[in-house]
Parts: structure tokens; C-alpha cells; sequence
């Protein structure tokens, strides 16, 4: 705890103080996110300079890719069941991978039960622009089947060169990821840091490798937080309205203000 306070008050005794605690961190000079956005620029136009078209066309690739690997899997398609819905597959154009990226996003901001709602005809929840962008079976076959690697070329588990990060290497490693509490872990952000990709996040404390202090804290709405440092991974815990615990592998102790 001793260690955490020197942190807290360090802003005060080092002028060069940075809140990153990894030096590649504070080192890092990349010029991140869209350049050159003028003042008529489209929210469409912004999400084309984040998710190009490389990106797409990566998407379009292994995500086909992974549908014939299952197919091959299986013993071919004779071997689906009569009514699946993956029967219906054709392959996805570079076009209708926008359409499903520009789907997922509605379905983020409009919240319904569940994916069939969106295609209800329902009057009550209706919407016109889902079902007349595209069916929805072609948009489940290609939920179910998304792919951003070939699985053909992953290491098993077992290899000393495994990689767990492998299915989103394709992908812009080396910035900071911030996650919700389902993801978080203390060995997935090791690994992370190892490739130069600092992640924070919520913390769900039965992880494995979770500090004793961070699992027995059962905290008040008042109390002192819980700071527990383990190498490099900081551990909070506070009660706002309720308690939270947050795992960071990129920040020190004195970017922490209740």
C-alpha cells in the first residue's frame, strides 16, 4: 500500500511525471484515429478511414474461409442438419460485409431482446431498415461464421509459440484496449503487454491469479479503496453506488481520483 501512496504523490516531487506506468507507453509517438477530417465530413467517412477497405476485404476473406473450413469439418454440407439455417450460406461480397459492420452498430444503439426482434413485423418494435438491408438468416450465417484469421495456421495451446491473441492478430495490436469485465484478466494483459498493447479494464475477482487482498474486499460505500500491486498489474477496488474492481496494466496509482 506504501508503494501505491509514493505513486499517488509523485506528481508532485517529478515535473516529468507520466500516469502510464511502462515506459514504451510513455515513449509511444504513433499518430492514432482519422487524419485530415473536415468540417463536412460524413459519419460514414470517418468510419471508412478507421475500418477501411483492407479491413473489410480481411473480413470478407476469413470469414468465407472459416465457412468452408466447417463445411470440410463436418463431412459437407449433406451432413447439416435438414433445417439449418447455415444451408442457405453464400459467400459474402465485400458490399454486404459493410452492410453486417453497419448492423452491428444499429443493434448497439437500438437494444431488443433479441437478434429475431430486429426482423420482427411486429408494429410495435418494426424496423424498416434492418429488414430491407438484408435477411436474417444471411446476417446470422454471418455472425455465427465471422472470422478476422485462418484457424488453419493457429499453434495449439500446448506449443511454446501459442499465441491466445492469435484470432485478432490481423487486427491494430500495440495501442491500449479498454474492456468490460467479461474479457479482463491478469495473464491475458500480460500477454497483451508482451505485444506492446496495454490494456484496463473491470475485473471479475474469481479470475485466476487475482490478488487475495482484491477477492476478500467486500466494501461499503465510504470505505478506503483496496490498491494491490502484482508487477505490473494494478488492482482498485471502491464502492461508488456499488463496488468495482478495475485491473490496469498501463497506468500507475496516481491516475486513480474517487
Amino acid at each position: 500500500m506504501e508503494e501505491i501512496l509514493n505513486e499517488i504523490d509523485r506528481e508532485d516531487r517529478d515535473p516529468r511525471f507520466e500516469a502510464y506506468d511502462c515506459k514504451w507507453l510513455q515513449e509511444f509517438v504513433e499518430f492514432t484515429g482519422p487524419r485530415n477530417i473536415g468540417n463536412d465530413i460524413s459519419e460514414y467517412d470517418i468510419f471508412s478511414k478507421i475500418i477501411d477497405d483492407v479491413i473489410i476485404s480481411l473480413f470478407v476473406e476469413e470469414t468465407n474461409r472459416y465457412y468452408k473450413q466447417y463445411i470440410y469439418k463436418i463431412g459437407g454440407v449433406e451432413y447439416l442438419k435438414k433445417f439449418a439455417r447455415s444451408r442457405k450460406w453464400t459467400d459474402v461480397s465485400h458490399a454486404e460485409m459493410k452492410v453486417f459492420i453497419g448492423m452491428l452498430l444499429d443493434i448497439g444503439l437500438v437494444r431488443l431482446p433479441d437478434y429475431d426482434c430486429y426482423w420482427s413485423k411486429d408494429s410495435m418494435i418494426f424496423l424498416k431498415g434492418f429488414t430491407s438491408l438484408m435477411p436474417r438468416d444471411m446476417f446470422l450465417n454471418i455472425l455465427t461464421f465471422f472470422h478476422v484469421a485462418n484457424n488453419e495456421n493457429e499453434l495449439p495451446r500446448d506449443h511454446p509459440n501459442y499465441d491466445p491473441t492469435y484470432k485478432i492478430s490481423n487486427l491494430a495490436n500495440g495501442y491500449h484496449v479498454y474492456c468490460d469485465n467479461y474479457f479482463t484478466s491478469p495473464t491475458l494483459f500480460q500477454e497483451l503487454a508482451s505485444k506492446q498493447t496495454g490494456a484496463c479494464g473491470t475485473l471479475r475477482v474469481n479470475r485466476t491469479c487475482v490478488p487475495k487482498e482484491i477477492k476478500k474486499a467486500k466494501l461499503k460505500k465510504g470505505d478506503q479503496l483496496v490498491v494491490c500491486r502484482d508487477d505490473k498489474l494494478l488492482y482498485i477496488s471502491w464502492n461508488d453506488r456499488r463496488q468495482v474492481n478495475l485491473l490496469t496494466r498501463i497506468h500507475n496509482g496516481s491516475c486513480f481520483t474517487k
